[in-house]
């Protein structure tokens, strides 16, 4: 299997900066892990569902880009639109779209109720649901290494492979 090498950087930070956001993101996706979330309210058909990639408006620009840059790369190992994008507080969702060269339908939580029911967790962060919708794994995408990516779109693969095996 051929990964596309990327690029990844996160927001301009000091080294010291940097290990403090790798721990603290470490801890979050501890956090995240094995909680169940809800997107009944935002996305009508759930069943197959089992990725995503949410993100916050006040997120950085740069984190927001490596985002769509593994929702990319995860749907050219799988399929288009695999990867279900929900954004949150986004005034003008189609200038995003045209900068990002995303054009897959982009679904939007108005009242951020997925942030509000994982107490606020930081954004933008890919999520890896099993079938009932918890969280077996998470990416945020500040402060990326290639190994935790490879990592995280490898898992994302097999899943689509296991779920789709299934049928």
């Amino acid at each position: 299997m051929i990964f596309i090498n990327i690029s990844i950087v996160g927001c301009s930070k000091s080294p010291q900066q940097k290990q403090a956001i790798e721990q603290t993101n470490s801890e979050d996706i501890k956090f995240l892990k094995g909680k169940n979330i809800n997107l009944d309210s935002i996305i009508c058909d759930t069943k197959d569902i089992n990725v995503i990639y949410l993100f916050n408006y006040y997120d950085c620009e740069t984190c927001i880009h490596n985002g769509f840059t593994i929702v990319n790369q995860i749907d050219n190992q799988t399929q288009k639109g695999y990867v279900k994008v929900i954004e949150s507080r986004c005034p003008e969702i189609n200038s995003l779209q045209k900068r990002e060269r995303y054009y897959e339908y982009i679904y939007s939580d108005k009242n951020d109720d997925i942030r509000k029911k994982l107490k606020y967790s930081p954004t933008p962060v890919l999520l890896l649901l099993d079938d009932s919708k918890k969280i077996i794994d998470a990416l945020i995408t500040t402060n990326l290494q290639q190994n935790e990516v490879n990592q995280f779109i490898h898992k994302c693969h097999n899943s689509f492979i296991n779920h789709h095996s299934d049928k």
